[in-house]
């Protein structure tokens, strides 16, 4: 399999490795993984006041493709407003980088990593719907299901989590699914 230049370049040469203090409230941290293949992705990103992404870093474990992919959008994200760095589609970075169809999941991951980075930071400043918080948690809790726990103890357990973060942030909870 030959890998692109632009592959080679951002695996040899990564741009912006490394960590910030994901207990800052301006820092939104994303983690993602494919078990296929083992490969991991922390991305983090620093929001100014005005919702422009400052920096971003990142470390990953994985292949040259899973490490240039990760580099290539902190490089993109920088300079841009949050909402306009959470349309970034793994198809742009596939692109960009001329992916073979065997690592496409390479760009999934750094898509979703970008995107788990912005649901962090937006959730941090209280800046989510309650919709996009039941969203997230339904998508998390048929993801991470306890043994033996039921459908109503799911959906217990997602309304608990939106309920959580609509209380504390003085957001209302009409319209969110009952159950």
């Amino acid at each position: 399999m030959a890998y692109s230049d632009k592959v080679i370049d951002h695996y040899e040469n990564p741009r912006n490795v490394g960590s910030m203090d994901k207990a800052d409230p301006n820092v939104g941290t994303g983690l993602v993984g494919a078990p296929a293949c083992g490969d991991v992705m922390k991305l983090q990103l620093r929001v100014s006041d005005d919702g422009v992404i400052e920096d971003a870093k990142f470390k990953t474990f994985g292949c040259g493709s899973a490490i240039a992919s990760s580099s290539l959008v902190t490089e993109w994200v920088k300079g841009k407003k949050v909402d306009e760095a959470n349309t970034l589609s793994n198809s742009q970075i596939a692109e960009e980088l001329a992916l073979p169809p065997v690592k496409i999941h390479c760009s999934v991951l750094a898509e979703e990593a970008v995107k788990a980075a912005i649901y962090d930071y937006k959730h941090k400043k209280g800046l989510l719907t309650v919709h996009e918080v039941f969203d997230h948690e339904s998508k998390m809790a048929g993801a991470h299901r306890a043994e033996g726990e039921s459908d109503d103890d799911v959906a217990a357990r997602v309304r608990a989590a939106t309920a959580a973060y609509a209380s504390k942030h003085g957001k209302s909870m009409d319209g969110v699914a009952a159950g």
